[in-house]
């Protein structure tokens, strides 16, 4: 068993490394499989000192998603600074390369996003905090895009909406709940990138029959 932490550096790190086997164990193993007992033995810990750290699954993952949630905004932040916002064609394009970037390189955040719902649910302020580091990345893309921030919400909600319905098609033609891996696939990424793709085509049509500048 691993000493225990006493600094809160010490501390820092310990929950850090507990995530990031969470993590570890993703790729191999389901979400719904994923056991405490198992986490814990698998760093060396015992039970009672994880629940220390957790008081439970739902809330080790929802720190994790929270983890990756800020990595996705700041991404966000870091693309549309570098980007001509002031017409729907680059807004469309900061969206889609976004997303293009989540599926190659940030499946972590895809998958847990699918799980947002069932573990908000024991999340305490973590729905407030995410709705509030959200609202903070629209207001920027704001500042300089040619939507408002309703508009921009509108469109991040969609394509949350749209990864988790690819991800129950893709669940149900798997026929098990999923891993990680499951993830690790072109074809997916297709799908998602063309729904994308088509989603934003016809909310641009409906800025057009509605009169605004969108070009």
């Amino acid at each position: 068993m691993q000493k225990r932490a006493r600094t809160a550096q010490a501390k820092q790190d310990r929950a850090n490394a507990i995530l990031d086997k969470a993590r570890q164990m993703l790729l191999t193993t389901g979400y719904d499989r994923i056991k405490m007992a198992d986490l814990a033995g698998a760093l060396g810990l015992s039970s009672g000192t994880l629940y220390v750290y957790f008081q439970n699954k739902e809330t080790l993952f929802l720190h994790l998603l929270r983890r990756e949630f800020e990595q996705r905004m700041e991404h966000l932040e870091q693309e549309a600074a570098a980007r001509d916002l002031s017409d729907f064609a680059g807004v469309r394009d900061l969206l889609l390369e976004a997303l293009s970037y989540l599926l190659q390189d940030q499946l972590l955040y895809v998958y847990l996003e699918t799980l947002r719902a069932q573990m908000l649910a024991c999340g305490g302020d973590s729905a407030r905090w995410m709705r509030s580091r959200l609202d903070r990345m629209l207001e920027r893309l704001a500042e300089r895009s040619a939507l408002s921030v309703p508009q921009l919400q509108e469109l991040i909600t969609a394509e949350a909406a749209l990864l988790t319905g690819c991800f129950l098609q893709r669940m149900c033609t798997l026929g098990h709940a999923g891993t990680l891996r499951d993830w690790q696939d072109p074809a997916f990424a297709r799908l998602v990138l063309a729904r994308a793709r088509c989603y934003l085509d016809g909310y641009e049509r409906g800025l057009q029959r509605a009169g605004q500048e969108v070009s």
